[in-house]
């Protein structure tokens, strides 16, 4: 598996109309948490790592940087990343399921 290192450019996408990596921005790690101010792009960027991790053509402009070079999205259904991502469509579909109330294997309930 190749490491991702960043998110090198956005054009289109929502509130990232057009957004390149600043320099001065650090690389992405094993693990990363995204907090900003509401409307700030958080849900844009989740949306665009969940298609990278189902491996789906993003629907905007998109290019990865990879410890092994530069991506464009048409790409992502080829790249070989390990990237999960918990935003709210993964918790809505897997925690708060509306089908018959069960829950997918390998979940933990507390309650």
């Amino acid at each position: 598996m190749t490491p991702l290192e960043r998110m090198s450019r956005l054009r289109s996408c929502e509130v990232f109309r057009s957004f390149n990596w600043p320099g001065d921005l650090p690389e992405l790690s094993r693990f990363d948490l995204i907090c900003r101010w509401n409307a700030t792009g958080k849900t844009t960027l989740s949306r665009a790592f969940s298609r990278m991790e189902k491996r789906a053509i993003p629907q905007s402009e998109v290019t990865l940087e990879l410890a092994s070079g530069e991506f464009e999205g048409e790409e992502f259904p080829n790249l070989n990343v390990s990237i999960r991502v918990f935003n709210r469509v993964f918790v809505n579909g897997s925690v708060f399921r509306q089908d018959a109330g069960l829950f997918p294997p390998n979940s933990l309930f507390l309650g």
